[in-house]
């Protein structure tokens, strides 16, 4: 219950993240740290890694190697990438490509990056692929899967919350790299999260990485054919770190 009927800020928060009890803050209790959004997160799922990633791929190699007789003549117009997103480094609420499946084919579209929730401080770029499915909020969009291409993700490194370093991780054997992800839509359009998992021993710098497809994978996490718990370790996808 709130305590002496303070003002409501008029946003709802989650207070229970597995019953998915909601009740309504006073702008005192956030003022005076008594509800702490960042924990509410946490217990969500949502992590803060891969914060920005590359988008400066060799289109004309991306579109050869999707229109492969490999990945079943999947075409990927180069309308898609020219008109709507400039190469460079993707954040959250940028616009980028990802694919979808439709039907039985897969197909690009470009959708915000960052999912919106009221109990959130910033837009969702990131959910713990470990413990999504004990989420209830995050339910409705488990099977709304999509995949992102980039060329890297990049790190900061920080000791003692003071950055040490930026570094930028790459596909040792493969220029792009392809994230798991999930969508959804809204009256604004689309937007969509990266998956996370734990890091491995090539991200030294951080205890989470966004989950990697290989590339056998890919069509397989879009049907829906692998699950979760499949993807969840990345332990032998092994990355280059380079110093930015």
């Amino acid at each position: 219950m709130l305590e002496n009927g303070g003002n409501m800020t008029g946003r709802w928060y989650y207070e229970d993240a597995d019953t998915v009890h909601q009740r309504k803050v006073t702008f005192g209790e956030l003022d005076d740290g008594a509800f702490d959004t960042s924990l509410v997160e946490e217990s969500m799922g949502v992590v803060h890694v891969c914060a920005r990633y590359q988008t400066t791929i060799d289109l004309t190699n991306f579109l050869r190697d999707w229109n492969s007789k490999d990945h079943n003549g999947i075409w990927l117009p180069p309308e898609i990438f020219e008109k709507k997103i400039k190469d460079g480094i993707i954040y959250p609420k940028y616009y980028a490509p990802v694919m979808v499946a439709k039907e039985n084919d897969v197909v690009p579209s470009v959708m915000q990056w960052g999912l919106r929730r009221s109990w959130a401080s910033k837009v969702i770029h990131n959910l713990r692929c470990d413990n999504l499915m004990k989420k209830a909020t995050f339910q409705s969009i488990k099977e709304n899967r999509c995949i992102i291409p980039c060329g890297g993700f990049y790190e900061y490194h920080k000791i003692d919350k003071v950055v040490a370093g930026d570094y930028l991780f790459q596909n040792r054997e493969h220029d792009t790299m392809y994230l798991a992800g999930l969508y959804e839509q809204s009256e604004s359009g689309s937007q969509y999260t990266i998956l996370t998992t734990e890091a491995n021993s090539s991200v030294d710098i951080h205890d989470r990485m966004p989950v990697i497809l290989r590339r056998d994978e890919c069509k397989a996490w879009l049907s829906g054919k692998i699950d979760f718990t499949h993807i969840s370790d990345r332990k032998g996808i092994m990355l280059e770190k380079k110093a930015v």
